[in-house]
């Protein structure tokens, strides 16, 4: 019973940086002048991004994200965002840090010499948190929740284009 419980705990971890962020990113954008036009190119995400103050809706897991911010009488203004890893995904690590010290506890009773034994402790705590938390890993690349796209929120300023005399 203990087993299936531990089992069914572990499984509804998995993928716990997707849990927490979601498969998507919600950035705020603002603008002066307000009232720009804003075109998102991201993954799937809607080509119409709606006017400043607006809220645009990024894939987590997309490469390459951009906005076009446009508005008459101005110079276009475009933001690029990077995908970087969300710190999310250290939650796998502690899921996964019971198998990392049932192999790492194996590895040092298994070890004939102390010094030795605490060298393969230490390697075997660390294999065994990385193939825990490897499953989870790939839901999260996958899904995307192990990134997150920068910068989180949006403020430009346009400028007026020059008047043809």
């Amino acid at each position: 019973m203990r087993s299936a419980l531990a089992f069914t705990a572990l499984l509804t971890c998995a993928g716990c940086a997707t849990a927490i962020n979601g498969r998507f990113q919600e950035v705020p954008v603002e603008s002066f002048p307000s009232g720009v036009k804003v075109n998102v190119a991201c993954g799937a995400a809607p080509v119409d991004g709606g006017v400043t103050p607006a809220r645009v809706k990024l894939e987590r897991r997309a490469t390459d994200c951009r906005l076009k911010l446009t508005k008459d009488g101005y110079e276009p203004r475009e933001i690029a965002f990077e995908r970087q890893r969300s710190k999310a995904m250290q939650v796998n690590k502690v899921v996964a840090a019971p198998l990392g010290i049932i192999v790492g506890t194996a590895a040092l009773l298994s070890s004939q010499d102390f010094i030795a034994g605490e060298d393969a402790a230490q390697g075997g705590f660390e294999a065994g948190m990385e193939l825990g938390a490897a499953p989870m890993n790939q839901i999260d690349k996958h899904y995307g929740g192990a990134y997150k796209q920068v910068p989180a929120k949006v403020f430009a300023v346009l400028i007026r284009q020059r008047q043809a005399q």
